[in-house]
């Protein structure tokens, strides 16, 4: 468009201006008014566009901080008060938006106006020329045709500067996810992994965020595999954190995190995550079918080895009751389903890859007694040869394990053997 706007309209004066002179100072005069308010109200679109999109993020997350917590709301009676707020919300909203498109109209309105007023005045001209017999017919068709092909290219870049404006506010969002900090960037191409059976431990190992909670503190840990390894705590006291420093997701601040006594951080993380799974309290589904959530990011499974997965996970029965079976439709994030069915997909999932070393974060939590002992027997059959860590508040659960660790005030305790 650029390349358009810049070598069309002056070639076309070059044709215009021995034909007719005064019509291609009309062109002449009015070309540059084009680009000139295309630039002057683009940067203004551009700066409303931007705290548009804020706007957008900022009602996209109370409207899901609602529906998240919309039964705490329905306690406390506060669905009103929470109602008037969504409303008052969604009326700047409406109002910025106006705001935006009286812009755009602004722009389209200039656009046009130079685009038709500048033909107007040249046949206006011509006119009354071809009346007072001073230029011939054929000359005054002539230009009368080049005139809306000599705006044609102005008025389309004025229109690709415009949207481009609405991209460039989207991109500032999107570009620092692509920017982040180096040391947060995963390079492969380090180490190999040795070979299996794997033992995970951690030596010394520390770590703090920028506040009380989720602080560690000397933390000495053997995984063998072949067993279960749970590490019990309150909320808070940081077992998730050990388990992202043990998955190789965060860095320690100190200490160290080795695999058959290399350090993690020196292994290839490509090949790293390939041979971890992490199951987190709640697994995430998307919209599509058992299928496509069992067998995302994976070659093309065979129906033998899905079922052989759900039997495993005992989760074979209740998919086969469904009308569809495994091409049955699921929710956003699993909706159709219970808890203790979805986290038996996930474990399903798991036994899909077939990882060597595993790590279960509160896989028992909010589920009934019947739901639980399903979910213990599926993570005891994945533990033949594999590298278990089992993350959880409930003794019940830890009942299971061959080794457990109690993690209190950031400080892990000895570990008790069954």
């Amino acid at each position: 468009h650029q390349l358009l706007a810049a070598a069309v309209p002056p070639l076309i004066l070059v044709f215009a201006a021995p034909a007719e002179g005064r019509s291609s100072l009309v062109l002449l005069f009015s070309a540059p008014f084009i680009p000139l308010f295309m630039v002057l109200i683009g940067k203004g679109a551009q700066r409303l566009n931007r705290n548009q999109w804020s706007r957008l993020s900022q009602m996209s997350g109370h409207l899901l901080d609602l529906i998240r917590g919309l039964p705490d709301i329905r306690i406390c009676s506060a669905v009103k008060r929470e109602a008037e707020a969504v409303a008052r919300v969604s009326e700047q909203y409406r109002l910025s938006t106006m705001g935006v498109l009286r812009v755009a109209f602004l722009s389209a309105f200039t656009l046009e106006f130079y685009t038709t007023v500048g033909p107007a005045v040249i046949a206006v001209i011509i006119g009354f020329r071809l009346l007072g017999g001073s230029l011939e017919l054929k000359h005054g068709l002539f230009i009368l045709l080049l005139a809306p092909e000599f705006y044609l290219p102005l008025r389309t870049l004025g229109l690709s500067y415009h949207s481009r404006m609405q991209g460039v506010a989207a991109a500032e969002k999107l570009l620092p996810l692509f920017n982040l900090p180096a040391e947060r960037r995963e390079q492969s191409g380090g180490k190999p992994l040795p070979t299996a059976p794997y033992h995970l431990s951690c030596r010394e190992l520390c770590f703090s965020y920028a506040r009380e909670r989720g602080e560690l503190f000397d933390i000495n840990m053997e995984l063998t595999p072949g067993t279960i390894t749970a590490v019990i705590g309150a909320s808070g006291s940081g077992k998730s954190t050990l388990a992202a420093l043990l998955a190789g997701l965060s860095r320690p601040m100190s200490g160290m995190v080795t695999l058959n006594g290399l350090p993690v951080a020196e292994l290839d993380q490509d090949q790293l995550r390939r041979t971890i799974a992490w199951v987190p309290q709640k697994p995430f589904f998307f919209t599509g079918t058992i299928r496509e959530n069992l067998t995302i990011g994976l070659v093309e499974q065979s129906e033998a080895a899905l079922f052989a997965a759900l039997s495993a996970a005992n989760a074979h029965d209740f998919v086969a009751q469904l009308p569809k079976g495994l091409d049955t439709l699921l929710g956003d994030r699993g909706a159709g389903l219970s808890g203790g069915e979805l986290r038996r997909l996930a474990l399903a999932r798991v036994f899909l890859r077939s990882p060597a070393i595993i790590i279960f974060d509160e896989p028992t939590a909010g589920l009934d007694s019947h739901n639980e002992q399903l979910v213990c027997r599926a993570i005891t059959a994945l533990a033949e040869g594999r590298t278990i860590l089992l993350i959880s508040h409930r003794e019940e659960t830890v009942k299971w394990a061959d080794r457990s660790y109690r993690l209190s005030g950031g400080r892990l305790s000895g570990s008790e053997h069954d």
